[in-house]
């Protein structure tokens, strides 16, 4: 049976990095920096309205190859589906940002807003991170009734 692999970010070295498909502002989850924050309870994929282009994993496949094309890119052949025929578009999310029924959202987009950042260089180990420009996150204590 396949192991799962768990998407992991690169750990952020300098300026120039690119950030991972989605993020804006990745930081990595402190009880006290971050211990009023929630997460808000709703389907908006709005922030992949843009993604032509979306990674999967081996065990998401037969789930995914149902509803688009999956191919593999770059040197280390990673497997994309596609889910739009131009940059920036992403014929799955309609306007109002739900993902289309009845077809396969991919668990990258589901996890959002939370990623690994893989710190192995300095570490050796893993680090749970936020998206905290998601408007899905929300800071409990300046809004608790969201």
């Amino acid at each position: 049976m396949a192991e799962a692999k768990t998407e992991i970010a690169p750990a952020p070295t300098g300026p120039g990095n690119a950030l991972p498909l989605f993020y804006m502002k990745p930081e990595a989850l402190n009880p006290i920096r971050h211990g009023s924050l929630g997460l808000t309870a709703r389907a908006d994929f709005g922030f992949a309205r843009a993604a032509h282009s979306i990674p999967v994993v081996a065990t998401e496949m037969p789930g995914a190859m149902r509803s688009y094309p999956i191919v593999f890119i770059g040197p280390a052949k990673a497997p994309v589906i596609i889910t739009g025929l131009r940059q920036n578009e992403n014929l799955f999310v309609d306007a109002d940002g739900r993902w289309t029924e009845p077809h396969y959202i991919p668990a990258y987009v589901r996890r959002y807003p939370f990623i690994l950042a893989d710190e192995s260089a300095t570490s050796g180990r893993l680090t749970l991170c936020v998206d905290r420009a998601s408007d899905r996150v929300v800071d409990e204590l300046a809004a608790p009734f969201r």
